[in-house]
C-alpha cells in the first residue's frame, strides 16, 4: 500500500485519469485548430497565386497586343516611305484599327486585376493611345510618325517594368495578433 488516503488512494487514481482525459482532449482541440488554421492558410495562399497567374495571363495578353501595334505602326511607316499602293496602306491602317480595338477591349477586365501602379501607367497609356489614334497629321499618316513609335517603345518598356514588379510583390501578411492591434489611419 504505497497511498494512506481515507478512501483507499481510489481519488488520486481518478484525479489521475481525470486530468489525462482532459490533457487528451485539449490535445485534440488544440491539433483541429491548428490543422484549421493551416488549411487557410493554404487556401489564402492557393487564392493568391490564382490571382497572380490570372494577373500574369492577362498581362502578356495586353503586352503582346502592344507589340502587335507597334509592329503594325511601324510597317505602316514603312508603307508610306515606300509610297506602297493605297490598297496597302488601307489594308494596313485597318489592322492597327483592330489592335487598336482589341486594347481597348483588354481595358475593362484588365483594369479590376491590374495592380495600382499598372493600373495607372496603362491607363496613361491607353489615354494617349486614343488621343494619337484620333489626330490627323498634316502629312496625312493620321498621327502615326516616328515620335509616335518612340512613345510606344518607352511605353511598352515601362508597362513591362510595372507588371513584372506588382506579380513580383507579395501582399503584406500579419499575424492576427497584430491585426488586432493595428492602428488603423
Amino acid at each position: 500500500r504505497l497511498c494512506s488516503s481515507p478512501d483507499g488512494g481510489k481519488g488520486t487514481y481518478m484525479d489521475a485519469t481525470l486530468v489525462g482525459v482532459v490533457g487528451s482532449l485539449a490535445g485534440v482541440a488544440l491539433g483541429a485548430s491548428t490543422q484549421h488554421f493551416q488549411a487557410s492558410a493554404r487556401r489564402k495562399w492557393e487564392l493568391e497565386d490564382s490571382e497572380r497567374e490570372k494577373r500574369r495571363e492577362a498581362y502578356a495578353q495586353y503586352i503582346s497586343a502592344v507589340d502587335e501595334y507597334r509592329t503594325a505602326v511601324v510597317q505602316y511607316l514603312g508603307l508610306l516611305d515606300l509610297s506602297a499602293s493605297e490598297e496597302a496602306k488601307r489594308s494596313k491602317r485597318q489592322e492597327i484599327k483592330d489592335i487598336d480595338q482589341r486594347l481597348r477591349l483588354m481595358d475593362g477586365p484588365l483594369s479590376m486585376i491590374a495592380g495600382e501602379r499598372v493600373e495607372i501607367v496603362r491607363t496613361a497609356f491607353s489615354a494617349v493611345l486614343g488621343l494619337f489614334y484620333t489626330l490627323e497629321s498634316s502629312d496625312g499618316k493620321g498621327g502615326l510618325d516616328v515620335e509616335w513609335v518612340r512613345f510606344l517603345a518607352s511605353q511598352h518598356s515601362q508597362l513591362i517594368v510595372e507588371m513584372r514588379d506588382d506579380l513580383a510583390r507579395k501582399p503584406q501578411r500579419r499575424s492576427r495578433i497584430t491585426r488586432l492591434f493595428w492602428k488603423r489611419p
